[in-house]
């Protein structure tokens, strides 16, 4: 018997890397040329438990979930997406950085200084060929192992290189609370 609780959270999980096109195929919900405003809600009312008219998987979409997700092919897919994921998400916050860095300290910023902005720039360049391929090869190891502690050690060592000096308040708050968890994620594993 398949657990309904985890194939609704898989089904959250393709529609996140995938997308909710991908997700309403693998749900099995009707094709019935309904637009696509009324099939993005059908399959919110199976993912959300908050949503009004919530209706839990049938044992059908839940076979059909897990036999997805099981697919080896499949899984080396949202690997791969995870991964890509964490990279953009770094990558996002160190753009912001740089970008914040400039404002203060390139020409007509506030405090104009190229010392200091080519340190920063620096410290918030995108990730290296390196960091990503060590964090793809995370990230696949796990699929094929299990373990996920890999992923949450490289994923904390690229959130802890960040510098957030020149981030504003909520996002230094915001991303402080990320490396905050992952770290915690670490200690957990050792």
């Amino acid at each position: 018997m398949v657990d309904i609780e985890e194939q609704r959270r898989n089904l959250k999980q393709i529609r996140t890397l995938q997308g909710w096109k991908e997700a309403y195929q693998v749900a099995g919900l009707p094709d019935d040329g309904a637009s696509a405003n009324t099939k993005s809600k059908r399959l919110s009312r199976l993912i959300n438990r908050r949503t009004g008219g919530y209706k839990p998987l049938n044992d059908n979409q839940a076979t059909r979930v897990s036999n997805t997700i099981q697919d080896e092919m499949y899984l080396d897919g949202l690997a791969e997406l995870r991964a890509e994921r964490a990279i953009k998400k770094v990558n996002r916050i160190k753009a912001q950085g740089r970008r914040e860095s400039r404002e203060a300290f390139g020409s007509g910023g506030s405090m104009p200084s190229t010392r200091q902005l080519k340190l920063n720039l620096d410290k918030n360049k995108p990730l290296s060929n390196q960091q990503k391929t060590r964090i793809r090869s995370a990230f696949n190891e796990a699929q094929e192992t299990g373990e996920s502690a890999k992923i949450r050690s490289a994923y904390a060592s690229l959130l802890n290189d960040v510098d957030l000096d020149m981030l504003d308040e909520d996002a230094r708050t915001d991303f402080s609370r990320k490396q905050d968890k992952a770290n915690r994620a670490v200690e957990r594993d050792n």
